[in-house]
């Protein structure tokens, strides 16, 4: 993670300054560390950002040297940057995405415009130099644009593999005749598709796609839907252990949200953008949802949380 923001700032002569816990733990804090350093560029999780407009630190004016946000990490909730961009105008966004595996950011995309509503997904971009992106079938081939594959990343960026498990580096980074004899990819294990206008689109990971009535139903998808809707603040939905029913599963969502839950309104919304299969069964909300260090959901403390109520 630390090797894009330590050699890029290196190698382009700028001051690498480093935030300490108490300024990802305080965003106030975070906010008056940026003014003091006088940063221009700033790379941060997307949770961060996230829990940055949720707290009401981002003030028009404040962070005046501050030009370029990058993002990454995981999925940025669009409302959520549309809160950022409508503050901050002046600054420009970037969606950065790229695995440890491959050197930290392997696309990057430009968001150029304000997006139309929280609905909007937001492409992960076009490959950086030296940087080589594949949307591959099981079988390694090629889909067609707009089909949903698994993303595989080749170039410079690739590690030589895992240190001491060479049972997973085999599985993970493997030969391909895509770009020439001996060409290595690595396998991100990302769901991804190419749009028509040649920009990437993130859609999860293939181990999130859950089997539900008969339908492989995208999590993320759902999440990103669930999301769209102002009351709920983060989610995460996953199948659980029927409450009626012992040994059957259903489709929940755990959402977090500063009010009671209208779960007729959460119908009602979900209905606008989702098939009906694809609706949470049921719904749980807690008053924040776990996550680690590197700003990624903790499921197994929230099925924890679940089996406890």
């Amino acid at each position: 993670m630390s090797t894009f923001d330590i050699y890029c700032s290196l190698k382009s002569g700028a001051t690498f300054c480093i935030a300490g816990e108490i300024q990802s733990l305080f965003p106030g804090k975070l906010v008056e560390f940026i003014e003091q350093q006088q940063v221009t560029l700033w790379k941060g999780v997307s949770s961060l950002l996230m829990y940055m407009s949720r707290s009401g630190v981002l003030k028009q004016g404040s962070m005046p040297t501050l030009r370029q946000v990058l993002f990454a990490g995981e999925t940025l909730p669009t409302k959520y940057l549309i809160d950022w961009m409508s503050v901050f105008p002046e600054k420009t966004f970037y969606n950065a995405y790229g695995p440890t595996e491959t050197t930290g950011v392997s696309t990057c995309y430009l968001v150029n415009s304000l997006p139309e509503g929280p609905h909007v997904r937001i492409p992960i971009g076009v490959p950086r130099q030296g940087t080589r992106v594949f949307i591959l079938t099981d079988e390694h081939v090629e889909v067609p644009v707009g089909e949903v594959g698994e993303l595989c990343i080749a170039g410079h960026g690739l590690a030589n593999g895992y240190l001491n498990d060479p049972e997973k580096t085999a599985r993970a980074f493997v030969s391909s005749s895509l770009d020439g004899p001996g060409e290595r990819i690595y396998k991100t294990g990302d769901r991804a598709r190419l749009l028509p206008d040649g920009n990437l689109e993130y859609l999860g990971r293939k181990d999130r796609q859950l089997k539900f009535m008969g339908y492989r139903i995208e999590a993320g998808e759902v999440e990103h839907a669930l999301l769209s809707i102002p009351q709920v603040k983060d989610t995460a939905v996953d199948l659980v252990e029927s409450r009626l029913n012992e040994g059957v599963l259903e489709l929940a969502a755990f959402l977090e949200s500063d009010e009671d839950i209208d779960i007729a309104l959460i119908f009602s919304e979900m209905k606008k953008r989702l098939p009906n299969y694809m609706i949470p069964k049921r719904f749980i909300r807690v008053a924040k949802l776990p996550r680690c260090e590197r700003g990624k959901i903790k499921r197994g403390a929230l099925m924890e949380h679940h089996s406890a109520i």
